[in-house]
């Protein structure tokens, strides 16, 4: 399919894939709906690991894992764009990014299950924190937070940290909640 540029939508289908890592994705599929509200039939290409969550988000046609086993064969579509094109192609401004209230809910199930595993507040404000991203990306040392910075965290009152990094040691410079959890 053919690049979208910013073309009317109206009756056609625009396939949004996934490019980067899962971060890039959450971050960047609140603009699903935003082509869907321009008349177009969305389908996501997205990591098969994020489909649970994505799931329920409204203004998507259909869903597709990306590459992997087990991967759906991709429908022809009239347009295709990159997710972290969106905002471009959107002209999106600090003050028309969209969705700024929210966009994903967790599955009822989940919800529970976490629930359950972080029990009552400890503190104030939970706040959930992942501090590294692939240590084997070229750029890995832009990308993540050296352990010595997070303690400037440890010093917010109020807030219980909640860790939600995995595949990376906890830092000792912040008190971050690490009772053991599976995905």
């Amino acid at each position: 399919a053919q690049l979208w540029r910013g073309e009317a939508l109206a009756g056609k289908s625009l396939l949004f894939h996934a490019e980067q890592g899962l971060g890039d994705t959450l971050q960047f599929i609140r603009y699903a709906p935003l082509f869907t509200a321009q008349g177009a039939e969305v389908h996501v290409e997205c990591q098969a690991v994020l489909l649970p969550l994505l799931k329920g988000m409204v203004g998507v046609h259909q869903w597709h894992a990306a590459a992997g086993p087990g991967v759906e064969h991709l429908p022809p579509t009239s347009f295709q764009l990159p997710m972290l094109s969106a905002p471009s192609v959107a002209n999106t401004t600090l003050t028309s990014i969209p969705q700024p209230d929210g966009y994903l809910c967790a599955p009822e199930a989940e919800r529970q299950r976490w629930a359950k595993w972080l029990g009552p507040k400890r503190r104030g404000l939970r706040a959930g924190i992942c501090w590294a991203g692939n240590p084997n990306h070229k750029n890995d040392k832009n990308r993540s937070v050296p352990s010595e910075l997070l303690s400037a965290l440890d010093g917010i009152a109020g807030v219980e940290w909640i860790n939600l990094q995995k595949g990376h040691q906890l830092p000792s410079s912040l008190e971050v909640r690490n009772e053991a959890w599976e995905f």
